[in-house]
């Protein structure tokens, strides 16, 4: 019997039970099927495998935020930590053209644009460095947990290559006697 390509799963026999088993993986998780005939098997397994093929309609960032914010990183942070999250994704990441983007289709510099054109919500004038760091740090953390085997849906973090504006070191000046 030949060897089956990478990709396209297995069929064995299991002794223990003496039903055939089939499996594939689809997105970093095997599925398994069982049956009585070798036969039986093979369909289901070209079943799944016409499944995973089909196009699944990837969230999109800010669909993704808003379910990681609900649930996962509700329990796992702070409530304060939790809430400032909450409103940079609600007054800067779901509002934006990045926030209405796919996960798969964000590339590094749609990051980089988004994070370089953040400005106050009221008023003249441009963020701090910090506040931006911030911001960045909230989609970089969307996108490793997208990137996780837990979700698989994208390959890379778009947000590795992004550049963040350099937070000013001021000096502290003291009175001296004079």
């Amino acid at each position: 019997m030949a060897r089956r390509a990478k990709g396209e799963g297995s069929i064995f026999l299991n002794r223990a039970s003496g039903r055939w088993t089939a499996y594939i993986t689809v997105n970093g998780q095997r599925r398994y099927r069982t049956g009585k005939a070798k036969g039986d098997v093979a369909k289901k397994l070209a079943a799944l495998k016409a499944d995973s093929n089909s196009p699944q309609r990837t969230p999109t960032v800010a669909q993704f935020a808003q379910a990681l914010l609900e649930g996962e990183l509700k329990e796992q942070h702070k409530y304060g930590h939790w809430i400032t999250n909450e409103i940079y994704w609600r007054t800067r990441l779901a509002p934006s053209t990045l926030g209405d983007m796919p996960l798969n289709t964000v590339r590094t510099m749609h990051i980089q644009h988004f994070i370089d054109v953040q400005k106050p919500l009221k008023g003249k004038g441009k963020l701090s460095p910090t506040t931006v760091r911030r911001i960045g740090a909230l989609v970089s953390l969307v996108f490793s947990k997208a990137k996780s085997p837990r979700y698989g849906l994208i390959e890379h973090n778009p947000c590795d290559g992004v550049e963040y504006p350099q937070i000013r070191k001021t000096v502290k000046r003291t009175l001296t006697p004079a």
